[in-house]
């Protein structure tokens, strides 16, 4: 489980990096581009989530990405390179891994 969740952080930073196909590009959109207040959560890099009422939706791709996203700390958001983000993931989290 946590090998798939350090695979979709991995997805999810290079499509904050422009490094990922439209397609997937279009299922995200940052919080700083929905309006024009600059807020903690648009300044710290974090993903709006799509509206979603039922079960179905909340287990999309989409959604999950973004909720997932959010949930980490500021610094591991902005970090300036994809490499710079797998980096300070495996310093944070691979005790994690360890103990599973």
């Amino acid at each position: 489980m946590l090998m798939v969740l350090k695979q979709l952080f991995a997805v999810i930073s290079q499509l904050m990096y422009s490094m990922t196909p439209p397609h997937i590009t279009a299922l995200f959109t940052p919080s700083a581009n929905t309006h024009s207040h600059n807020t903690r959560h648009s300044s710290q890099g974090g993903l709006q989530l799509p509206r979603a009422r039922l079960q179905y939706k909340k287990r999309s791709f989409s959604f999950s990405g973004a909720a997932l996203w959010n949930s980490l700390p500021p610094q591991l958001k902005v970090a300036r390179s994809v490499s710079a983000f797998k980096n300070y993931y495996n310093q944070e989290y691979i005790h994690y891994e360890n103990t599973s």
